[in-house]
């Protein structure tokens, strides 16, 4: 069985998603597996990490990958800090 090697970063991103649900970010939907989240998801892994289809394509300026349609960065941008405060509130001493 093949399976993508970019699947787990994925899979971690949506758990991530989940955390920000439970202490109710207003960062992410709060309904559970949302075209809105898979779209904001496969976005942020576009952004970081490029079109991990065609590792030629790589460009961290660009908004959204092929099909998705329009992620405003600003929406993108709210999604990382709010992860990056939730981490801060869990760890205030820094990574352990």
């Amino acid at each position: 069985m093949y399976e993508r090697q970019d699947a787990p970063i994925h899979e971690a991103t949506h758990r991530g998603f989940n955390e920000l649900r439970q202490v109710n970010s207003p960062a992410v939907p709060q309904k559970v597996a949302t075209p809105q989240e898979e779209y904001m998801v496969r976005a942020l892994m576009f952004r970081n990490f490029g079109d991990l289809e065609d590792p030629n394509a790589r460009n961290s300026q660009v908004t959204v990958g092929k099909g998705l349609g329009q992620m405003r960065p600003d929406i993108l941008n709210n999604v990382e800090a709010a992860a990056q405060q939730e981490i801060k509130r869990r760890h205030p001493m820094g990574p352990n």
